[in-house]
């Protein structure tokens, strides 16, 4: 985490730090076998992205498939639906169109346990023969702490010495946003006599964890093949955070050591290409307190800073290779930088830039900011504002990116070229009775650069245009930093005359203006 004394960003003072050890597999049986993470003494190349003690590289495109309109199944006779007991005539209910707009990649890996000392750490593989593997720990938050070639633990991007350093979100409310008036909210009216940089912060969940080095309890990791999801409570990184007055020797405190937040962090990991992993992020606000927009880390990317067996990756470039001066001095000995990249994505890499790690936001925000302090961190995240709705949700969608700069850039290009949109139809609902000659359709959609068309279909046959015209103040609540917000709202009506009585499956398909084409809901209406 990082802060500055302009911001309410977070800097991480903790450096305290841990030495990889030999770690053991756990199976599915229970049995402990011996890893193989460790530095191969054959490097493993592939044909994006070589190990860093490789020398050669190749190139290739992402390849991500459209998603086109789906068969319809027909059935022979006539049936009655069980749940609503009307006739239909060759459409079965419809499963839901997948919230995710890219598919896993195809020969995706299995997921794997492996005891590292007191810790538990899951990882997740980028297909069958276990190439690449990005790990969460179970006992920060499922913070990300490994993100790299498989047999080599040297070839790790992701700085995971302590609670405050890996790949991770911690969010922040301006109103209580210090210690002595975070109590009662008056942060920004009052302000707090506090002085001490991090140690003082006020309401901020961490996902890796607090100040006191404790890392956030995950509450369970689940997820089908090809996918890992944690579900966490974050820990708040300064246990006083809500005291009246500026005591800070809290840390041996039983009554203040462990104090959980009031916002639950679900994060899903998906592989896909075999050099990206897409991380979504939501947040669950679980009280009725509204909290106001502001700089928030979701998620900020630390990497290594030449210890403990890895590479130092300070270098910063932005999408047109510009190395990033990391020079305006902060807090506590820290410099940090705001800077713009127009691609919507950002890499920190080694020195000779044949190696690191690049991160691409879907919102496809081009604000950033670094943060540097030799021997203590690297870091960069999005500079993304949003608050949390009472009782509602927050959602992102974060990639990262494996490889040299020469990869970095021709990934991320494809992957910002090849994003389709997403939304949801909220009229009609499923299972609706409609009569008359109209159907009423309205919903909402989003992708990372715009919309240049909504189009209903019924039956596989298009019935019409409908137009993106309305605000949808919600959706931008719940997905921020999209540049189509906050007119993400589509509504208008198609022509159902030539339709008799039966069953019918609509599908909403968006194409975005790169000429990607996808479904992006289906409904079944019965024409009465």
């Amino acid at each position: 985490m990082s802060e500055s004394s302009t911001d309410s960003d977070v800097l991480q003072q903790n450096d305290q730090n841990e030495e990889v050890q030999d770690q053991k597999t756990i199976d599915d049986s229970g049995n402990e076998n011996k890893d193989s993470n460790t530095v191969s003494d054959d490097p493993v190349v592939d044909n994006e992205v070589s190990d860093p003690s490789s020398d050669t590289e190749k190139n290739d495109d992402i390849f991500v498939p459209d998603n086109e309109t789906q068969d319809i199944d027909k059935v022979d006779s006539e049936t009655t639906d069980e749940d609503t007991g009307n006739a239909i005539c060759g459409v079965e209910s419809p499963d839901p169109v997948n919230e995710d707009p890219l598919p896993i990649v195809a020969d995706y890996g299995i997921r794997e346990s492996f005891q590292n000392g007191g810790f538990t750490d899951h990882f997740l593989y980028s297909n069958t023969a276990k190439q690449f593997k990005i790990g969460v720990r179970e006992q920060w938050g499922s913070s990300i702490v490994f993100f790299g070639f498989a047999n080599s633990s040297s070839s790790n991007v992701i700085d995971a010495n302590d609670t405050g350093r890996e790949v991770q979100i911690a969010i922040y409310d301006p109103d209580r946003i210090t210690q002595n008036c975070a109590w009662d909210a008056t942060c920004r009216s009052t302000g707090s006599d506090c002085t001490g940089g991090i140690t003082y912060l006020g309401w901020n969940p961490v996902q890796g964890g607090n100040r006191c080095n404790n890392g956030s309890p995950t509450e369970s990791i689940t997820g089908s093949d090809g996918e890992m999801i944690a579900s966490v409570v974050p820990y708040q990184w300064n246990p006083a955070w809500d005291r009246k007055d500026c005591v800070s020797d809290i840390c041996d405190d039983i009554s203040y050591k462990y104090r959980l937040s009031d916002m639950r962090y679900i994060q899903k990991i998906r592989w896909v290409d075999p050099n990206i992993v897409e991380i979504k992020m939501t947040i669950h606000n679980l009280t009725d307190i509204e909290r106001s927009p502001t700089l928030q880390e979701f998620p900020t990317l630390y990497v290594p800073y030449g210890e403990h067996g890895l590479q130092n990756y300070n270098v910063l470039l932005d999408s047109n290779g510009t190395q990033i001066a990391i020079d305006v001095p902060a807090n506590d000995g820290f410099f940090m930088k705001n800077f713009e990249s127009a691609g919507g994505w950002t890499t920190l890499q080694n020195s000779v830039r044949d190696y690191g790690v690049g991160i691409y936001y879907e919102n496809r925000l081009t604000e950033f900011q670094g943060w540097q302090k030799d021997g203590i961190f690297n870091n960069v995240r999005s500079r993304i504002v949003f608050g949390l709705p009472a009782n509602g949700t927050v959602s992102a969608r974060a990639y990262l990116i494996l490889g040299s700069f020469a990869t970095v850039k021709i990934l991320a290009e494809g992957l910002d070229a090849k994003i389709p949109p997403f939304g949801y139809a909220d009229t009609p609902a499923n299972d609706d009775e409609v009569s008359g000659d109209t159907l009423n359709v309205e919903g909402w959609v989003l992708d990372n650069k715009g919309v240049s068309k909504i189009e209903v279909f019924i039956d596989g046959v298009s019935k019409g245009e409908i137009a993106l015209n309305t605000a949808r103040e919600d959706v931008c609540k719940e997905w921020p930093g999209y540049s189509m917000c906050p007119t993400a709202g589509y509504s208008g009506s198609v022509n159902i005359s030539d339709l008799s009585v039966c069953a019918y499956l609509v599908e909403i398909k968006a194409t975005d203006t790169d000429s990607n084409v996808r479904v992006i809901a289906k409904k079944r209406i019965f024409k009465k």
